[in-house]
């Protein structure tokens, strides 16, 4: 199996004045954006408040405060960034040096992944795929006796999900099978 390495630090987003705006522009070209390289990018996410990135299966995204940059990576840039340690105490500025002549491939504004009151309660009623179909990823999930509740997130937005259904908790549940079946029925932003 590919080793596939992923580190998101998440600072509250309410400390960020763009967490309040919403963007209308769609994706935008890297030649028009501050970052024409990932190592630019990378370099970039470790002044920011609100960053992460995650690589491996030939792909690499770095987030930073407004941006979301991906790029395709070449097996020999991927095996570079596996070599490093990940407790290294400059970790990032090694994978920002690796990344340096990796074109960015897609940026895209950061809050375009932060849901409007509107896109919410649209969402009400509707079935969880919805939500995994916008690009939202599940990163943990509490079972009451009433409902499920999932946390969700995107690009450093994040959600607590309550679904109309409850679940017994069991080793073999599948939570994003379940999410993606499951009814809609509140959206809380955690920011």
């Amino acid at each position: 199996m590919k080793k596939i390495i992923t580190i998101l630090t998440l600072v509250l987003c309410m400390v960020l004045p763009a967490c309040g705006t919403q963007s209308n522009s769609s994706s935008t070209s890297p030649s028009s954006e501050p970052y024409k390289t990932m190592g630019e990018a990378m370099a970039q996410s470790g002044k920011s408040n609100v960053f992460g990135y995650s690589f491996g299966d030939g792909h690499i995204k770095i987030m930073t405060d407004d941006y979301v940059c991906e790029a395709s990576l070449s097996q020999e840039v991927q095996d570079k960034l596996n070599a490093v340690e990940f407790d290294a105490d400059d970790r990032d500025e090694q994978f920002a040096e690796i990344l340096k002549d990796v074109p960015v491939e897609k940026i895209e504004l950061r809050s375009e992944s932060k849901l409007t009151d509107e896109q919410i309660s649209s969402l009400i009623g509707k079935k969880g795929q919805e939500l995994l179909d916008l690009g939202f990823e599940y990163y943990g999930y509490n079972l009451n006796e009433e409902n499920a509740q999932f946390f969700l997130d995107k690009n450093g937005y994040s959600y607590t999900v309550v679904m109309e259904e409850h679940y017994d908790e069991s080793d073999d549940m599948d939570a994003t099978e379940v999410i993606g079946k499951s009814t809609i029925k509140e959206i809380t932003p955690q920011f």
